[in-house]
């Protein structure tokens, strides 16, 4: 027991260290807008399923981004609810094209979409963003900068959820915000990924041509992680753009949102399979949370344990406090906080509640997922 407990400590300080590099290296940068020439090489996919109102307008504010030359909206009926408002929108932007990628059968719904829109892409450089994600200049142009070098493949932006009113709602926001897009919005500047994140990802279409394209990933659970390991894979480097793209959060009930939360931990359990286990820095403070009940229960290095925690919960309260400054120009409620701290402290049991699960509910479909995030079985859901 005293030797877990040794592992836990250097775990847990060598944690923390990443994380005050981190803060200490990029906290503090400032993305200046490039001004950059795109020469309207980029072309827009944007998948949709079940689309709303303000979805419906994010589409048409993509539509006005000078960047992209071509936009490609793919559904997966004529069914869908704005179907006839969006073929009107033809009129007035003659950049948009409209692809109706029919049944995914047993494949992933989304992947569908782009691949059937992807066969209508003239350009070289490849935005495919969730219709739900504010479209941003800035962001365009960053990427663009970015993944025009030659061994660049991809690249994608840390994505952020603008807080809304209802309690579930938060819940997705504080994970999105305060765990996983966080430590990414850190290291903006690293080109060592080796997945893309898809609420707004670019690639190279002479990259992607490379291999198989969508064809391959079109039976995984992700679009993104998957794409980008095929990119990582033929040796081409991913980039992050150091602008976020930004995203209203659902106003959902707390039971739709910890339904979310299970499919994203299912996802990510079974696309990376064992190396699971070297997600433990997104458990922070969570983990020194575990290293001070075991040492309060065998009594040892309890001196270290309280102040190692202790550390970690103020620099996780500073380093978020810090960055709603950066990212939003506000600083929230101390309420917003402590509930932030309370799922970091709990963050490492909601993942192992899930660690057996293999299946997940998404737009009205039930998946069955293999190891490597396969689909292994399908079935449409009420």
């Amino acid at each position: 027991m005293i030797i877990l407990l040794k592992i836990l400590i250097v775990l847990n300080i060598l944690i923390l260290a990443v994380h005050l590099f981190l803060f200490l290296k990029y906290g503090k940068k400032s993305a200046a807008l490039t001004g950059e020439n795109v020469n309207d090489n980029i072309t827009t996919i944007i998948p949709l399923k079940n689309i709303s109102k303000s979805d419906f307008k994010n589409i048409i504010k993509t539509l006005e981004i000078k960047s992209t030359s071509e936009v490609i909206v793919s559904l997966e009926s004529k069914e869908e609810k704005y179907y006839d408002k969006l073929k009107s929108l033809r009129k007035n932007y003659p950049k948009l094209k409209i692809v109706i990628a029919g049944s995914p059968g047993n494949n992933m719904p989304k992947t569908n979409n782009i691949r059937q829109a992807y066969k209508y892409v003239t350009n070289e450089f490849i935005v495919i963003k969730d219709a739900d994600v504010i479209p941003n200049e800035q962001v365009y142009k960053d990427l663009y900068r970015k993944i025009k070098k030659p061994k660049a493949g991809g690249g994608f932006a840390p994505a952020f959820y603008i807080p809304p009113g209802s309690l579930g709602g938060w819940l997705v926001n504080i994970v999105t915000n305060y765990f996983f897009t966080q430590t990414l919005y850190f290291v903006a500047n690293e080109n060592s990924f080796k997945f893309l994140a898809g609420a707004f990802m670019m690639v190279k279409k002479s990259a992607i041509e490379k291999f198989d394209a969508f064809d391959g990933i079109i039976d995984n659970i992700t679009d993104d992680a998957s794409l980008g390991k095929k990119l990582a894979d033929n040796s081409f480097d991913i980039y992050v753009s150091d602008y976020p793209v930004f995203m209203n959060a659902p106003e959902s009930s707390l039971r739709e949102a910890f339904i979310n939360l299970k499919r994203w931990i299912v996802i990510i359990k079974k696309f990376f399979g064992i190396k699971y286990i070297l997600l433990l820095p997104l458990f922070y403070p969570g983990n020194s949370f575990v290293l001070l009940v075991s040492s309060l229960i065998t009594g040892e290095f309890v001196r270290v344990s309280i102040a190692v925690f202790i550390f970690s919960i103020l620099f996780k309260l500073s380093v978020s406090v810090f960055l709603d400054k950066i990212i939003f120009k506000k600083v929230y409620n101390l309420l917003v906080y402590f509930t932030v701290l309370i799922f970091g402290i709990l963050q490492p049991f909601a993942w192992a509640m899930f660690i057996c699960s293999n299946s997940l509910s998404w737009a009205g479909r039930k998946f069955k997922i293999g190891n490597g995030g396969k689909i292994l079985e399908v079935k449409s859901v009420k």
